[in-house]
This record gives structure tokens, sequence and C-alpha cells, in this order.
């Protein structure tokens, strides 16, 4: 996030739209972004599955924590590519 307001400080409105736009690119195929999107949650849910079949109970934590950790995770690490990629390593 500090990034953001660096660049809004430094370039304007102009960093800022070059910034999102060096985001959106694509730099791999559209395959590959729905793998590193949605693998972790399918392993998640076939490890539910899994201990829920064998076990005979339910997982002990709950799918919602585990949604929280990994849209969390996947906010922060958008933020800190823009600090690391958009920003200190352009």
């Amino acid at each position: 996030m500090i990034a953001i307001l660096l660049v809004a400080i430094k370039d304007g409105r102009k960093g800022l739209r070059e910034l999102f736009t060096s985001a959106a690119r694509w730099r791999v195929r559209f395959p590959w972004y729905l793998t590193a999107l949605f693998l972790i949650p399918i392993l998640n849910l076939i490890t539910y599955l899994l201990y829920t079949l064998f076990s005979g109970r339910p997982y002990p934590i709950a799918l919602s924590m585990s949604a929280f950790g990994i849209t969390g995770g996947l906010v922060s690490s958008l933020l800190e590519e823009f600090g690391w990629r958009g920003y200190a390593l352009p």
C-alpha cells in the first residue's frame, strides 16, 4: 500500500495509471492464473473431505477460516507485489 501512496506523491495520476496498467498485463497464459487462484482452495477442500471421510468427524477448523486466510493472503500478496515489482524494482 505504501508503494501506491509513494507513486501518487511522486508521479501523480500518470504514475498510478502506469502502476495499475503494469499489474494488469498478462505475463503467462490464462490457465496458470486459474491454477494459482484455485489450487490452494481445492487442496483445502480435498483435505477437508478426506479427513471427514476417514475420521468420521468434521474437520476441526471451519472452512470459513480457510476462506478468510486465503482472502487475506491474496490481498496482502497483491499489495506486496505493488511494493516490490511496481515501485522498488520497476
